[in-house]
């Protein structure tokens, strides 16, 4: 089977998640992130360009699995095409998003306020991608 991709709700939803991102982590949970991430204000002066290429790519990655299981499910079960890829995208969270930020958490010895963060942010861009893709259809 060959899956029926709609690209721009693809790239809508991959913007969707960098600008998610953008207030996740610079306006709402900046200080606390920062604070439990061990990370200084002043930030590495020698930042790397991957920082502006890795989140976007990773988005678009994430949205085409998204975009890719949403639509299996909707054939497979014969769902409303929004459900198929809501519920996809949350069980793709769950089962590997949550689950390895809590082993890297444990064994990173991070504190939990940080797992809340970084677990929340996924599971928003989790349904932000699912609800972006499953609106603008197949």
């Amino acid at each position: 089977m060959q899956a029926e991709l709609n690209w721009i709700a693809i790239l809508a939803a991959t913007v969707i998640c960098f600008i998610v991102g953008a207030v996740w982590y610079g306006f709402l949970f900046a200080k606390q992130w920062m604070k439990y991430a061990n990370l200084s204000k002043d930030g590495d002066k020698n930042t790397p360009y991957g920082v502006f290429l890795i989140p976007p790519t990773a988005a678009l990655i994430s949205t085409i699995i998204i975009a890719h299981t949403g639509y299996i499910t909707h054939v497979f079960y014969g769902i409303n095409f929004l459900a198929a890829t809501l519920t996809s995208a949350i069980i793709l969270w769950l089962g590997f998003s949550f689950t390895t930020l809590v082993v890297n958490n444990v064994f990173e010895s991070r504190p939990w306020q940080l797992l809340v963060i970084n677990s929340g942010y996924t599971l928003v861009l989790a349904i932000a991608a699912g609800l972006t893709i499953g609106l603008v259809g197949v």
